[in-house]
């Protein structure tokens, strides 16, 4: 499947918070969606293919910091390369916005997401007890260094 990593767009919006709502046990809202992307610290991507929305992920620039907010991909499209692509280019960006290294919070029990991660070199550093509120389940804290 080819496809394209480009900014998302806020024509992009409804169709990547529909990504959003079937990913995710506890999605966003939709507002803080929309707030999230409108937010001038924050730079969504979004992976596109004929003009349908495969993913999309959040990355939020603060000094020497980036933290990845947020990803998905369409159940659809998974395991076909759409989070590596995106993960790829959010870190590509950050080093562009010179950070230093890279968070991110991912359950506990979400081995596929932490198998990218650590292809990505990310590293187990702590955890948050009862990260998520759904079902209290803890997070991992993961770094990357740059």
């Amino acid at each position: 499947m080819t496809f394209a990593i480009t900014p998302m767009t806020m024509e992009d919006a409804d169709k990547a918070y529909e990504i959003e709502a079937v990913s995710f046990n506890t999605p966003w809202s939709k507002d803080t969606f929309i707030k999230t992307m409108n937010n001038p610290l924050t730079h969504a991507f979004a992976a596109k293919a004929e003009g349908e929305i495969l993913g999309y992920g959040f990355v939020m620039i603060v000094l020497d910091e980036a933290h990845i907010l947020n990803i998905a991909t369409h159940p659809e499209h998974r395991k076909k390369g759409v989070g590596k692509a995106l993960m790829g280019e959010m870190l590509d960006f950050a080093k562009g916005k010179n950070a230093s290294f890279a968070l991110l919070e991912v359950r506990k029990s979400n081995n596929a997401a932490i198998k990218l991660y650590e292809n990505f070199g990310f590293v187990i550093i702590d955890e948050r007890k009862g990260y998520y509120q759904d079902n209290n389940e803890d997070a991992l804290i993961m770094l990357l260094n740059f």
